[in-house]
């Protein structure tokens, strides 16, 4: 490409910041702040669930769990599943093969049954009172044992969230193993893969050990303004 394009291209994609795009109702992987791009978790956590389901969504339920600033209900809808979307937040978006409902998940009623149940940087807000809901420290284990209930047999759970150092504030909490180990414990749950990505001075994301994870602080002091610095991203299948 000659230079002169390159340099028009450059100018079109800076001038994104000014417009309204989707990344005002999406929580969109990339970011623009003081003239720098930068990328968040989602660059990773999507390509992880996307690769994780069947393509062919035909003939199967599927349950986006913190759908608002996610457009996972939209694709999944898109692939032939049939999606319900829950959040305590409004949705603004369609599709003939997506259901929302502005609720609790705890509220959902226990007779919907699900092949797939997705949680994309959901728990970790979970019973902090982030979005007007009463602070406690019950709901997150409650809501895990009604994802449980809400799975079919071999249904799969996928989940991601900060994950390396101990953390909590007013907004989100990091987990470490030990943390998800004692929440999942005595659910009918199967944990089939997790792995970890962490971001490389404060802008790539690349896969790490778990090692290396353990390590990370997603503070707020240390994450900086386009979300957290290591995510863990796992999959658990119904017994």
């Amino acid at each position: 490409m000659p230079s002169s394009k390159r340099i028009t291209l450059k100018k079109k994609i800076a001038n994104l910041r000014y417009v309204d795009t989707f990344s005002k109702f999406f929580n969109t992987p990339l970011k623009f702040f003081n003239n720098i791009w930068y990328v968040n978790e989602r660059i990773v956590e999507q390509p992880f669930v996307l690769n994780r389901i069947d393509f062919n969504g035909k003939g199967k339920r599927a349950l986006e769990f913190g759908c608002t600033r996610s457009y996972l209900a939209l694709q999944l809808a898109s692939l032939g599943y049939e999606v319900v979307g829950i959040d305590l937040r409004e949705y603004i978006f369609d599709h003939p093969n997506l259901t929302f409902y502005q609720n609790n998940i705890l509220n959902l009623a226990e007779e919907e049954s699900f092949d797939l149940i997705t949680a994309i940087s959901v728990l970790e807000h979970i019973g902090l009172g982030v979005y007007g809901e009463v602070r406690n420290n019950t709901d997150l284990s409650s809501i895990l044992q009604k994802v449980t209930l809400l799975l079919k047999p071999d249904g799969k759970f996928i989940a991601t969230f900060p994950f390396g150092q101990p953390y909590e504030d007013k907004f989100i909490r990091s987990f470490t193993f030990e943390d998800i180990d004692e929440l999942f414990h005595d659910l009918e749950l199967k944990l089939i893969e997790n792995q970890y990505f962490y971001r490389e001075s404060h802008r790539y994301w690349r896969n790490c050990s778990l090692e290396i994870a353990k390590t990370t602080s997603n503070s707020k002091k240390d994450r900086g303004r386009t979300g957290v610095n290591c995510i863990g991203c796992f999959l658990w299948k119904k017994k």
